[in-house]
């Protein structure tokens, strides 16, 4: 195993993980939004959803207009697609300082196939260990963390202690400043 490849690779899989993750939990806020009205977006839970994102997004969610029904679909598309198809996507778009050749091809294959199958198993493990939040109530970067690196430990059999290392320093680059303590009181506590 190259190293330099697999840590392209985990960061093509992070930012791949995060994207289905931020767009299910968009589909959730405009979900709960349009069926309570007195639900209120907390934005220390996930930056990116504060009331002006929401409430444009409950605009084009509600518009009876072609915009908004072609963003219903899009949304409901996105959520729901193959998302093996987009890996050249993400590698073109997202890393142009990287050719194929410099990430771990077998690393990314196989996670991207693995990852949805071990959404609900994670989602009830975090559910399990954390005392004051749910899965769905993570910001997107921590859920894609989760998901990432326990994808990994299953599929690979990556060590326990690599597991936890290597997402703590992913969580200290891309995660708000709280993150890698807790990821990693809660990881340790589902892998141990």
């Amino acid at each position: 195993m190259d190293i330099h490849k697999r840590i392209n690779a985990r960061k093509l899989m992070l930012t791949y993980i995060y994207h289905y993750c931020f767009l299910y939990k968009t589909s959730l806020e405009i979900q709960h939004a349009n069926t309570d009205p007195t639900w209120k977006v907390e934005s220390w839970r996930e930056p990116f959803f504060d009331q002006n994102f929401l409430a444009d997004l409950q605009e084009l969610w509600t518009k009876s207009s072609k915009e908004g029904e072609n963003f219903q679909k899009k949304l409901q598309e996105w959520t729901s697609a193959e998302w093996s198809e987009e890996i050249p996507y993400y590698l073109t778009n997202f890393f142009d300082q990287w050719k194929s050749s410099e990430i771990d091809g077998e690393y990314v294959a196989l996670l991207t196939e693995k990852f949805p199958h071990y959404i609900d198993e994670i989602k009830d493990l975090v559910n399990k260990y954390a005392d004051t939040f749910t899965y769905d109530e993570m910001e997107a970067t921590n859920q894609a963390l989760f998901l990432l690196w326990y994808t990994e430990f299953k599929v690979l059999n990556t060590p326990k202690a690599v597991v936890i290392n290597e997402m703590v320093e992913l969580a200290k680059r891309y995660a708000d400043e709280w993150s890698p303590k807790l990821l990693n009181w809660i990881l340790e506590k589902i892998l141990y």
